[in-house]
């Protein structure tokens, strides 16, 4: 009977001391999940706003996509299922491009609204663009980026005119 309590005992010991070398990297990861959080939607409400849509949206969203990007690599870090890093890696990805096409998309409109004349190419990734991510601004005036292979595909097409 000693020897099965002192069995039981061990056990317990064992239980508890991998449960206290877990909850320190489970604390870590959630203390970067809340900062991640907390910068997000600090940045999100301090975006220029300028009472242009499409303006507002690229920049609300670039705060938002870098947040994931950080609550991404806090689950590199510290998430053990191939499924979860997995899917961490191509929100990484992803993200990292859209980031790159609204900045491109805001470069563009910035400097068009300052010389109208000027038109903007390009055809080459900057260095964080993802290898799926071609973005370029035709001569009429509409994002287009592709996202391959096997990727969705984003496409501003440029308004029709009215009149």
């Amino acid at each position: 009977m000693a020897i099965k309590n002192a069995g039981i005992v061990c056990a317990l010991v064992i239980a508890v001391a991998a449960v206290a070398q877990m909850l320190p990297s489970t604390a870590e990861f959630m203390q970067a999940m809340s900062a991640s959080m907390k910068r997000m939607d600090r940045e999100m409400a301090a975006a220029p706003m300028n009472g242009n849509v499409d303006h507002d949206f690229a920049t609300m969203m670039l705060p938002h996509h870098q947040g994931a990007i950080d609550m991404a690599k806090a689950e590199l870090s510290y998430g053990k299922d191939r499924v979860m890093r997995r899917l961490a890696q191509e929100i990484i990805v992803d993200q990292e491009s859209e980031i790159d096409a609204m900045q491109l998309w805001l470069t563009k409109n910035s400097a068009a609204s300052k010389e109208s004349s000027k038109r903007v190419q390009t055809g080459e990734p900057k260095s964080r663009l993802s290898p799926f991510l071609f973005c370029n601004f035709p001569a009429d005036d509409g994002l287009i980026c592709n996202v391959l292979p096997d990727r969705r595909r984003v496409a501003e097409e440029p308004k029709a005119d009215s009149g």
